[in-house]
């Protein structure tokens, strides 16, 4: 059985959204890695394993052996965990060779367990391999089951995970290394947690660590070199349910909270936590269904992509999340994807401490899922950098025109049917747009950056 997924990649100049059959689907457990260049090496749904090329992994079968995981598993609809509850890190200093995290849980007869469990693949082959699965990450493996995170070392080697345990104020901690994992003492601090819900994550920047949970936002500063969490701030907020997101803005300052119906901001510069709404629900239902605020993962582009409840196939953008207040410009069903989405992987910050920067605001976001195409030899936009005006060709016959500023605010939309067509920035201020062409036969797209100068 194969299952049509909407793929997102983040290339030089625009986000794309394409098709791909899958040899399984995704419930909310859910994680992917790629190497340092972008092509996909793994993805995982807490059941199966598979490799850039859609291949399941050698042994990368039968993971979550447990009663959820034995009755669900072989429908291939994946585990069904909440959100992050699952994370792929790669091992230190060996790029073939990955740890991968997850949390199992067994409906026992008066409670339920749950535990941190992780495996580890091999991909010297050209298949790959799970070497092992289902180990015991921890010597308590009790956790909460959801708000797998983690964070580099500020040796920028490896990685520490925090994991909340469940119904006290402790914190698991982990240190991942080349040599396997460290396990330190628990830290106590804040209020205790429940069984579930809600997200959690590290700030770009690695100095902050938030948690939202069915009683509301917790941040704390955070200590990479020990692994010490530490000045607990509390912000009460009770969300309608358990399947609620949040993270941090690029820029490390606001924190982004999703409540169903809701959006929230939260400054943590100020002294004091508060709410500030920021979007609310426009009423939109799809076949009876409520096009609702879930998940929240920051995106290469510098925006949030928010997933909509009830598994749609919707995803709601905050455009421009650095801003303070409405400004951020929340996009509701931005993108509109042809399968459903229950939710996305939880990315920690890669790239912290290497050259390149946590994100690209340049990108442009194109929504619909057609193709996108270069055309590099064909379509030519001239001259440019300009003044104002900019002629366009090309050898197909295009259909539309639309231009976009830096915040993915369209400012112009031109209809044509030819392969040559004039646009003019006469009435803009001088920087950096972004041409969307889409050509006569609907199914290709392409986008280019242009300059205006004064």
């Amino acid at each position: 059985m194969k299952d049509l997924k909407s793929k997102f990649g983040f290339w030089s100049r625009y986000t794309e959204v394409k098709d791909q059959f899958l040899p399984f689907a995704f419930s909310e457990t859910n994680s992917s890695i790629s190497d340092e260049t972008g092509n996909l090496l793994l993805y995982f749904n807490g059941c199966d394993i598979a490799n850039g090329r859609h291949e399941i992994l050698e042994n990368g079968s039968g993971f979550n052996a447990g009663i959820p995981g034995d009755f669900e598993c072989p429908k291939n609809y994946g585990y069904p965990g909440p959100y992050q509850s699952a994370l792929i890190l790669p091992r230190p200093s060996q790029p073939l060779s990955q740890y991968v995290f997850y949390i199992r849980y067994d409906n026992l007869p008066t409670k339920i367990e749950s535990s941190l469990l992780y495996a580890e693949t091999d991909l010297t082959t050209s298949r790959g391999k799970v070497l092992y699965k289902d180990k015991h990450a921890l010597t308590d493996s009790v956790v909460t089951l959801a708000g797998l995170t983690a964070v580099k070392h500020s040796n920028l080697e490896d990685w520490w995970i925090v994991m909340a345990r469940r119904y006290t104020n402790r914190y698991a901690r982990l240190l991942v290394t080349s040599d396997g994992l460290i396990e330190y003492p628990d830290i106590a601090i804040g209020l205790d947690s429940i069984l579930s819900g809600g997200q959690a994550s590290f700030s770009p920047d690695g100095t902050k660590y938030m948690r939202y949970t069915p009683k509301g936002l917790m941040v704390m500063d955070f200590d990479r070199n020990a692994g010490l969490l530490y000045n607990s701030r509390f912000l009460s907020l009770v969300p309608q349910g358990v399947y609620f997101g949040a993270t941090f803005s690029p820029n490390n300052r606001f924190i982004y909270l999703s409540d169903h119906t809701k959006i929230y901001q939260v400054d943590t510069w100020e002294e004091e936590l508060n709410l500030e709404l920021i979007a609310e629900w426009d009423g939109y239902e799809f076949e009876g269904w409520r096009v609702l605020f879930g998940m929240m993962q920051n995106g290469p582009d510098c925006r949030i992509y928010v997933a909509s409840l009830n598994c749609l196939n919707f995803v709601h953008i905050i455009m421009n999340p650095d801003e303070k207040g409405v400004a951020c410009n929340v996009v509701q069903r931005a993108l509109e994807l042809k399968s459903s989405n229950c939710g996305f992987p939880h990315f920690p910050n890669f790239r912290l401490g290497t050259s390149e920067p946590y994100c690209d605001p340049d990108k442009v976001v194109v929504t619909g899922t057609n193709l996108l195409f270069e055309a590099e030899e064909t379509l030519k936009i001239f001259p440019n950098p300009s003044s104002g005006d900019f002629t366009i060709t090309s050898e197909d016959v295009m259909s539309s025109v639309d231009v976009y500023d830096i915040h993915s605010n369209k400012i112009l939309h031109q209809i044509t049917d030819t392969n040559k067509t004039s646009i003019s920035l006469l009435q803009q201020h001088s920087g950096i747009y972004f041409v969307h062409i889409r050509y006569k036969n609907n199914k290709q797209h392409a986008v280019r950056k242009i300059v205006l100068i004064p």
